[in-house]
């Protein structure tokens, strides 16, 4: 009986560290699942982190072009404003020769139209005191003449300086020094046609006096009245001859302030071609200086275009980041999400390693139980007569916990085939736990048969049918428990 007893004990034992074992094979798999979680868990963490570097490496360098492509803007407006304030000046100075320019022409202009107005003057004042009316109103009509000429030509002149530029006026400037060129010459032909009417006047005079000599000469063939006549028409044209004379002398003077107001044109003419050179060169020197801020202004162009497509290839860089970003970001969404899983099934495992722990835990207790209750029974069947009802009890215990550990080993074989293949899945160590859970119900209700069984033999040890009836009672409930507990694990599986 008590060999029995130690053999179902052990194989009890048996079963208990080979599920003990069971569960440390998966405690030992959920920790080595825990631990490839956690190094999982921080290489999400690492990619993470070197995703949030990229990104902040990104935004960094973009931050770089921005400031580079700011900095190249104003230094192309600053270089571009020089220019405009160089330009500006230049066309300043442009202006202010081309003033001068025009006031040089202006007082030109000026005194040569005062030279011809005198020398008009001087031939009217001529025609005038020599009689001649026919050729004072030709001078007088050629004076108009030149005159709505000079002044069609000063609006024709002035619609041209508005019209032309500065090259044009330059032309004009040339042509109007030709033109007063022209007019002094014009106005020394004048000159010496007034000398040659002078001379003819002179020629005239003679005539008359070679009259009043042929006259003087025939006195005798002309009366006194012809003679007085003849007397007076001398004294007359000695009259003419001595107005002739201050005429002459004061055409000559005319003619002397002439020439020195010509010689004061001409100085003019010459200090007017000086400072047309002058102004020439500064002219030449503006235009230089407008190549040169052209060039400038070219270069600046060029730096323009070259920051403008420095700034679509940061603007292109720019987009290339944002999309590295956002798709850094869907990467950090999605190890996120990795992570979180990761999290919640590590919480799932933790869960199920402390029920694991906590089902050992309890396994454990029950084991400590058995074996005081082995101790006890142990005790008890020293202390029992030997007797052969007693011996049947054995054979009826012994037969009962034989059939119910064989029915017992067999569905712990066909579970252990059946869970071998999903050991390593964390539902598998659940099944396990609940495999576990309902044997170890059928061995609290088999311990606590044997607990009544020690207690009613104690005190009932005479009585036999008793202890019979208690032993079937027992073998029912083993076999209950044994099929209620396959009945779980194949509900578990």
């Amino acid at each position: 009986m008590s060999e029995q007893a130690k053999e179902d004990q052990e194989k009890r034992k048996k079963e208990l560290e080979e599920k003990e074992s069971s569960l440390q094979a998966s405690l030992k798999q959920l920790s080595e699942a825990n631990e490839a979680n956690e190094a999982s868990i921080a290489a999400l963490k690492e990619e993470l982190k070197a995703s949030q570097n990229e990104k902040e490496s990104a935004v960094q360098s973009l931050k770089e072009a921005t400031e580079a492509k700011e900095a190249k803007e104003a230094e192309l407006e600053s270089v571009k404003s020089e220019m405009e304030q160089k330009v500006k000046e230049l066309e300043a100075s442009v202006q202010s020769v081309k003033e001068e320019k025009a006031n040089a022409e202006a007082e030109a202009d000026a005194k040569i139209a005062k030279l011809e107005n005198a020398l008009k003057e001087a031939e009217l004042a001529s025609a005038a005191k020599s009689g001649d009316e026919q050729l004072a109103a030709a001078i007088e009509e050629k004076a108009n003449a030149e005159k709505a000429a000079a002044e069609a030509e000063k609006e024709k002149k002035a619609k041209e300086s508005e019209l032309k530029e500065e090259k044009e006026k330059n032309v004009e400037l040339e042509k109007r020094v030709k033109e007063a060129e022209e007019a002094k010459a014009a106005k020394e032909s004048e000159l010496e046609a007034e000398r040659s009417k002078t001379k003819t006047q002179e020629s005239r005079i003679a005539e008359l006096e070679s009259q009043i000599a042929e006259q003087s000469n025939a006195k005798s063939e002309v009366d006194e009245s012809q003679i007085a006549e003849l007397k007076n028409a001398v004294a007359e044209a000695e009259k003419e001859k001595e107005n002739a004379k201050k005429e002459k002398e004061e055409a000559e003077k005319q003619k002397e302030e002439a020439e020195k107001q010509k010689e004061v044109a001409e100085k003019e003419k010459q200090e007017a071609e000086k400072q047309k050179e002058k102004a020439e060169k500064e002219k030449e020197e503006a235009e230089k200086q407008k190549e040169e801020a052209e060039k400038q202004k070219e270069v600046a162009e060029k730096e323009k275009e070259k920051a403008e497509k420095e700034k679509e290839k940061a603007e292109k860089e720019k987009e290339k980041a944002e999309k590295q970003i956002e798709k850094a970001e869907k990467e950090k969404e999605k190890k996120e999400a990795e992570l979180e899983s990761a999290n919640h099934q590590l919480k799932e495992a933790t869960k199920e390693v402390k029920e694991k722990e906590s089902a050992l835990e309890k396994k454990e207790k029950q084991i400590a139980e058995l074996e005081k209750r082995i101790e006890e029974l142990e005790k008890a069947a020293k202390q029992e007569p030997k007797s052969e009802p007693k011996k049947e009890t054995k054979k009826e215990e012994s037969s009962s916990s034989s059939s119910s550990s064989s029915e017992e080993e067999e569905e712990e074989e066909e579970k252990e085939k059946e869970e071998k293949p999903k050991k390593k899945t964390i539902k598998k160590s659940k099944k396990e736990s609940s495999d576990s859970d309902s044997d170890s119900d059928s061995d609290s209700d088999s311990d606590s048969d044997s607990d009544s069984k020690k207690k009613k033999k104690s005190k009932k040890l005479s009585k036999k049918p008793a202890k019979r009836s208690l032993l079937s009672k027992k073998s029912k409930k083993a076999a209950s428990s044994s099929s209620s507990s396959s009945s779980d694990s194949d509900s578990s599986d």
